[in-house]
């Protein structure tokens, strides 16, 4: 199994105006994404897109112009039979398949088969696509077919976490390969459970998958409170809809604990800004107390068993090593 991220980035920016429909047409409508491409819209077609591939999963993203995308009868020879998600993020997105039309609002899902024709058009927006081999799914949801084009609100927490755990290959093309096998195993996990998956496998994938989203986002929400001094288990857990319990245990289960990841995280926040000479204008207080913490004396006691040194003397090696360089 081929584990390795591979991203390619494909956009019309370089190409001149009169050419770039043309050249859409061909390189990333019917190479490429296997579509057949339409402009839509007034103004020089523009597409930027990046395309994600892995063992078992393939992610499109990115802003297009308003055109509208079409599998034709003619390119379904080439036998790809894959499930595909559409997710819209920007801008109104119509897909039709099987004479049944779905309007996707902002937020929304509709997944369809790449095994039929099918016709898509948007205005001007940004959409993900994830793309996934129609026996992966087939092996965990029964009547696959019968589970595919319905609509998803903005609101589904599955393919909320689902998001979540796209954008972490969207925004890093350098993942390692032992991350990218369970997060797309995670992936597939999700997919599965919004499509209806068997009882047995629901209860392997909530495990799984789903609890390793919630954990993921969960941490997600912490570090961007990291420096609230009232950031605690049971605020992140109403925030997530989820009972504290439940959030002490996803914790519990990775070895740790909800508050030694907030410690350890406050803690190196800090430690950096420390070591940081262009940080020198702070007080070590200030620091401190905008790093979330309240009491000096907990903080100094855990400071110092995680760096065996005070953050005075943090600062000081710090500006030692600058005046040094320069």
């Amino acid at each position: 199994m081929d584990d390795i991220l591979h991203t390619v980035h494909i956009s019309t920016d370089a190409i001149p105006s009169k050419d770039r429909l043309e050249v859409a047409r061909e390189i990333f409508g019917r190479q490429m994404l296997r579509l057949e491409l339409e402009e839509t819209g007034a103004g020089p077609f523009r597409a930027d897109l990046k395309l994600q591939s892995l063992a078992g999963l393939r992610i499109v993203s990115g802003p297009f112009s308003a055109a509208r995308a079409s599998r034709t009868r003619s390119l379904l020879s080439d036998g790809n039979d894959d499930i595909f998600l559409s997710v819209n993020h920007i801008g109104p997105f119509a897909v039709t398949q099987r004479d049944k039309e779905f309007i996707l609002e902002e937020g929304e899902s509709v997944f369809f088969s790449c095994a039929d024709i099918m016709r898509a058009e948007r205005s001007e927006g940004i959409a993900t696509g994830l793309r996934v081999p129609r026996a992966i799914l087939a092996k965990h949801v029964p009547n696959l077919e019968d589970r595919i084009h319905r609509l998803i609100p903005h609101n589904d927490e599955v393919m909320n976490l689902l998001r979540g755990y796209v954008q972490v290959f969207e925004k890093n093309e350098m993942v390692s390969p032992e991350f990218a096998r369970l997060a797309v195993t995670h992936i597939h996990d999700l997919l599965s459970l919004s499509l209806g998956a068997r009882p047995d496998f629901a209860e392997v994938a909530r495990e799984r998958g789903l609890s390793a989203a919630r954990l993921r986002a969960i941490k997600a929400t912490i570090l961007r409170d990291l420096t609230q001094h009232d950031l605690s288990v049971a605020a992140v857990a109403a925030q997530h809809r989820l009972t504290t319990r439940h959030v002490q245990r996803l914790f519990e289960n990775e070895g740790t604990t909800f508050s030694r990841f907030v410690l350890d995280r406050r803690l190196e926040r800090i430690h950096s800004q420390l070591a940081d000479p262009a940080q020198a204008h702070k007080s070590i207080g200030a620091i401190i107390f905008d790093g979330g913490f309240g009491d000096v004396s907990y903080f100094n006691r855990a400071f110092r068993r995680r760096y065996g040194a005070t953050p005075s003397e943090v600062r000081h090696h710090a500006l030692m090593r600058a005046a040094e360089i320069s």
